[in-house]
């Protein structure tokens, strides 16, 4: 594993760790709302594996992806540790079914950020702020 990996391998790796139960992308608890838990997280990177998909007809052509939980509409940064590259993501779906990969992408971000050959990638993500997105 070269070195560069390792260090935003366990820099992701501490940020999960360091996130509070109430703050995850995985569930939310009862009583906490949906809008102040994404607020909290916004600042914070995830570290997980990432699938693309290509069931969609937009799937080609439109940088979206699939996530469990995160509101329709939320732009997600997603950065391939291997490359280094980035693709900004519009959630517009659910999924994926197996919990072993945090968010599914369409070709078209897959192939932005060079994962189309692997078809899984160890990424980055990081909720953009409702006024940083294009």
């Amino acid at each position: 594993m070269s070195s560069i990996r390792t260090v935003l391998f366990l820099f992701g790796l501490a940020l999960l760790l360091a996130i509070q139960p109430g703050i995850s992308l995985g569930k939310e608890h009862k009583g906490q709302k949906r809008s102040a838990t994404h607020k909290e997280i916004a600042q914070n990177v995830i570290y997980g594996k990432c699938v693309w998909f290509s069931g969609r007809k937009d799937s080609k052509t439109r940088y979206t992806a699939a996530h469990r939980t995160l509101p329709f509409g939320t732009w997600v940064l997603v950065t391939n540790i291997k490359n280094h590259r980035s693709v900004l993501v519009l959630i517009n779906d659910r999924g994926p079914v197996s919990k072993k990969y945090a968010i599914d992408i369409s070709r078209a971000a897959a192939a932005k950020i060079g994962m189309i050959n692997d078809g899984i990638a160890d990424v980055t993500l990081q909720i953009q702020h409702p006024n940083k997105h294009h």
